[in-house]
């Protein structure tokens, strides 16, 4: 009598219908299952268990193969989303991400000032500027105006020297164009101003230096309102205020025009500048 043998290398002791003689009485209804019977298939499954995981293997193998030949992008798909189904597992099981303290303490309150000893409170008071100024960070292009007890007019974006380096062709003179560090006062305010081209802006543009000093004239470049700190650096104007927040200049504060109007009704002569 002819046997089927199943996928996985099961035996099914079955007799195959077109095996079977013409003749031969048709074989009796099976009892249904009981519980004993029941327990007995579970066991069997589970004595094959080997035989059941070597299928499973196969078929595994048998799908990747066919996924390889498409592409090696499956692979990498599939360990992907293993991995990130790892990192969730972590995530949420350590905890990570959520707060080790109770929202009540992570708002800090602002710890009380130190006492002072006497005549401390007056000399910090008298470094302290008694009219507005302005806050310059350099390398976060920001700028702070405020009055002179400290209050905050509004936060600016600026932009300051790009620190770049330009060396004459003939290597006799070497310019750094970056942002000074201290505190200035403002020396002098100007309407309208016009700059003057210096020699190294006509070499970064690779132009010859002009012989005619009126050729160095340029209107409009400065904005509408420029204020001098001393060595030739401005707190003025720009045409380009898409700009605005990048290391960009040549040494001076590019302010946009909202702002620089604000800055002079707020900002005198004799005012301090605080470039950090």
């Amino acid at each position: 009598m002819a046997k089927r043998k199943s996928l996985i290398g099961l035996d099914l002791a079955r007799p195959v219908e077109a095996d079977r003689p013409a003749s031969a009485a048709p074989a009796p209804a099976s009892p249904p299952p009981t519980p004993a019977r029941r327990g007995a298939w579970a066991a069997g499954l589970w004595r094959r268990r080997s035989e059941w995981r070597g299928a499973a293997r196969w078929a595994w193998e048998a799908i990747r193969g066919r996924w390889r030949r498409r592409g090696r992008w499956v692979d990498h798909l599939l360990a992907a989303a293993f991995s990130i189904l790892f990192l969730c597992f972590v995530f949420l099981s350590t905890g990570v991400g959520r707060s080790a303290l109770p929202l009540d303490r992570m708002k800090t309150d602002p710890q009380p000032p130190l006492p002072l000893e006497k005549g401390e409170a007056k000399k910090i008071r008298a470094r302290l500027p008694n009219r507005s100024y302005l806050a310059v960070d350099r390398s976060g292009n920001t700028m702070w105006l405020r009055k002179g007890d400290g209050t905050l007019v509004k936060r600016m974006v600026v932009s300051a020297g790009s620190g770049g380096v330009l060396e004459e062709p003939n290597g006799k003179r070497v310019w750094v164009f970056d942002t000074p560090l201290g505190v200035f006062t403002v020396k002098g305010m100007q309407d309208n101003p016009v700059w003057v081209k210096p020699d190294w802006a006509f070499i970064e543009e690779g132009e010859p230096i002009p012989k005619n000093y009126a050729d160095r004239f340029e209107p409009g470049m400065l904005g509408e309102y420029a204020l001098s700190l001393g060595d030739g650096y401005l707190i003025h104007g720009t045409l380009y205020e898409r700009l605005l927040g990048r290391n960009v200049t040549h040494g001076c504060i590019r302010v946009g025009r909202d702002d620089l109007r604000l800055v002079v009704k707020n900002i005198r002569v004799g005012d301090r500048v605080y470039i950090f």
